[in-house]
């Protein structure tokens, strides 16, 4: 990967401020319920399939994208409804990002459908 797991999670959690910022100016607070959509990347299949299974409690596909030479394999998903803090958000991000790299998958974002 062109990145190492510590830069990962540094962006990941720099992300986090302006993502909980966004929320909450849709309405979203420390009760609101939401189901998270979720990506990570890989150029390995073998790996993306690994950590698809991994994730059995989200509902998950992966992906093949990319042209020509330059090929990754994407693992998406999305979560049950779950009560969304900045606190819960950010260990859950902690732990997606590390459950993605045991499998030499980078965790590239994730985001949420408002509530109406």
């Amino acid at each position: 990967m062109a990145i190492t797991y510590e830069e990962n999670l540094a962006s990941q959690l720099q992300m986090l401020e302006s993502t909980w910022k966004l929320f909450q100016t849709h309405g979203v607070t420390d009760d609101t319920e939401l189901a998270l959509d979720f990506c990570f990347v890989t150029s390995n299949e073998e790996q993306a399939v690994a950590l698809s299974r991994c994730l059995d409690e989200c509902t998950v596909q992966v992906r093949k994208g990319g042209f020509l030479f330059w090929k990754k394999w994407y693992v998406e998903g999305q979560t049950e409804p779950m009560r969304t803090t900045y606190d819960g958000l950010k260990e859950w991000l902690q732990n997606m990002v590390a459950t993605g790299w045991k499998y030499d998958c980078e965790f590239d974002g994730f985001g949420a459908r408002m509530p109406c």
